[in-house]
């Protein structure tokens, strides 16, 4: 008989204290950044003071991120990693005696919503899934610019399992966590081979506790990322891949995952000046991920987390990065998530539907890209 079993379920709108498992606080001025390659320069496209009328300002913008992985509670991933550890947001905020205070979520989107709930947060990296269910929930944030899009998801079942592709999983023990973008990945991986979860005994876990239910053989496959998650057991011969979205030709790009910038509603209200300029800092760190030469370098960053260099290199292989961390809010982002909100309505994943005009707010990231002259850097999907 098939069971779905959740260990964490949102009440009123947000997540149970359960899945907040560990939440690190610390600011960045004290960690030092990556010398191989440099910093992306101040000069990365021409310094211009907001013209917004606003004199109020913060005395500290508190700042989240989702994509803490591996033994670190001090990094992150993608374009946010790179702001981190080269002090972005210190450089442009030193002057005003604005502190930059960050925080990394083990819980990931999920903590984020409740950070944003609970106005513990300001700014935040997270996942599309975990935004629309924060959003459908009532949570009061605005998409202000693109982190990442084509990400991959990995199934990965233990050393020992005979299953040679994933209707040989039906009835058996699957995981994945809700909350996050790979439950709706999950579902599209299923919905293409005419299969729900309800084909499957479903475990809620966490990322780390999914990968180590996986390697004891106490469940019988998980879908995660893979260099942080899935990539180390299966080098050390714990885990087997099953199955990659990478090798799907039927999995197309503007149904892989994507992350993005999201602001407090309130804070953008009070503060429209100084969200522009977070996003200032934002694309000098946008420009210089997005470059070809500069990834092993963003490997080294990235492996700040605990994972390896070798397994980030995989993880990208064939990837075009001024595509994977391009900033703008253009039709594939507009599309993507119009599509993913009308597909997690249908699944049940939530409740309430709504417009994607209603999360993303495009006017404060185009006037900084026209400030700061880098509207063309990247091409528009």
């Amino acid at each position: 008989m098939n069971r779905e079993k959740k260990t964490i379920k949102f009440a009123s709108g947000l997540l149970t204290a359960s899945l907040m498992l560990s939440i690190a606080f610390s600011g960045c001025g004290n960690n030092p950044s990556v010398s191989s390659g440099g910093a992306p320069a101040s000069k990365a496209g021409p310094a211009v003071e907001s013209t917004s009328a606003s004199s109020e300002k913060p005395d500290v913008i508190r700042v989240g991120t989702a994509f803490t992985a591996g033994n670190s509670n001090k990094a992150s991933l993608m374009t946010f990693g790179v702001l981190y550890e080269h002090h972005l947001l210190e450089e442009e905020f030193e002057k005003d005696g604005i502190k930059i205070e960050w925080n990394f979520f083990k819980g990931v989107s999920p903590a984020v919503n409740e950070a944003f709930a609970s106005n513990t947060i300001d700014f935040a990296a997270t996942s599309d899934l975990g935004a629309i269910v924060g959003k459908s929930n009532g949570l009061d944030i605005k998409l202000i610019a693109s982190q990442s899009r084509g990400g991959e998801s990995y199934l990965g079942v233990p050393a020992k399992s005979t299953a040679t592709k994933i209707e040989d999983l039906a009835e058996k023990k699957l995981a994945t966590t809700n909350g996050t973008t790979f439950q709706v990945t999950l579902a599209r991986i299923l919905a293409k081979r005419n299969l729900t979860i309800k084909d499957f005994e479903f475990f809620n876990l966490a990322p780390a506790d999914g990968v180590a239910a996986l390697v004891s053989g106490n469940i019988d496959a998980a879908v995660y990322g893979g260099p942080g998650q899935l990539f180390p057991p299966r080098d050390k011969g714990q885990v087997k891949i099953l199955y990659t979205t990478a090798d799907d030709p039927e999995f197309k790009a503007d149904e892989k995952p994507q992350t993005s910038v999201f602001v407090a509603d309130s804070f953008l209200e009070k503060y429209p000046d100084i969200t522009e300029r977070f996003l200032k800092a934002y694309l000098k760190a946008a420009q210089w991920i997005s470059k070809e030469e500069n990834q092993e370098d963003y490997y080294v960053i990235a492996s700040h987390t605990g994972q390896s260099v070798d397994g980030l290199r995989e993880g990208a292989k064939g990837t075009d990065p001024s595509y994977i961390y391009s900033p703008l809010i253009d039709d594939s982002v507009v599309n993507y998530y119009s599509g993913t909100i009308s597909l997690m309505k249908d699944l049940g994943l939530i409740k309430n539907a709504f417009d994607a005009k209603d999360l993303i707010v495009e006017e404060p990231l185009k006037k900084v890209l026209e400030e700061t002259k880098l509207q063309d850097n990247w091409k528009k999907y």
